[in-house]
C-alpha cells in the first residue's frame, strides 16, 4: 500500500537501521481514534511509517482488532489493526487509508465530523 501523505509527516533521516520494510519516523501528532463501544478517544501518533504507526492512547481505553484512527492535522483515517498492546501506547498497522477532503464513508462520519471542528477552530493553525 502507498500512502500519501504530506512531506511534514514523513520528513526527516532517513538512514536508520530498523526491522521493518520501511523507514520508521518519530512524530507528536494529534489523532483521535473510534473504538469499539462508539467511543471517539484521543490518540498521539508517536513513530510512524507508511505502513503503521506507535500511538499513544490517553485515557484507559484498550484498542483491539480494527479500528479507524484520524490523523487531525492531515485528515487521513487510517483504518488501523492493533498488532501489540502495551497500554498506552499500541502498535497498528495501516490496511487503508481514506481522504476526508475527498470522502466521508459513513462508517468514518463521526471522525470526520471531529476533523471539520477541528480545522475550523483558532487552534488548528497551532497543532
Amino acid at each position: 500500500m502507498n500512502i500519501s501523505v504530506s512531506p511534514s509527516v514523513f520528513d526527516g533521516d532517513a538512514a536508520a537501521v530498523e526491522r521493518r520494510q520501511g523507514p520508521r519516523r518519530r512524530v507528536f501528532l494529534a489523532g483521535r481514534a473510534l473504538v469499539d463501544d462508539g467511543r471517539i478517544i484521543e490518540v498521539t501518533f508517536r513513530d510512524m511509517s507508511e505502513r503503521g504507526a506507535r500511538l499513544l492512547v490517553a485515557p484507559p481505553a484498550i484498542l483491539r482488532g480494527l479500528v479507524p484512527v484520524l490523523l487531525l492535522r492531515e485528515g487521513l483515517v487510517f483504518r488501523a489493526h492493533v498488532i501489540w498492546n502495551h497500554a498506552p501506547m499500541f502498535g497498528v498497522a495501516f490496511n487503508a487509508v481514506t481522504d476526508l477532503r475527498t470522502a466521508r464513508p459513513e462508517p468514518y462520519e463521526p471522525l470526520a465530523a471531529i476533523w471539520d471542528a477541528w480545522r475550523t477552530a483558532p487552534q488548528a493553525e497551532c497543532d
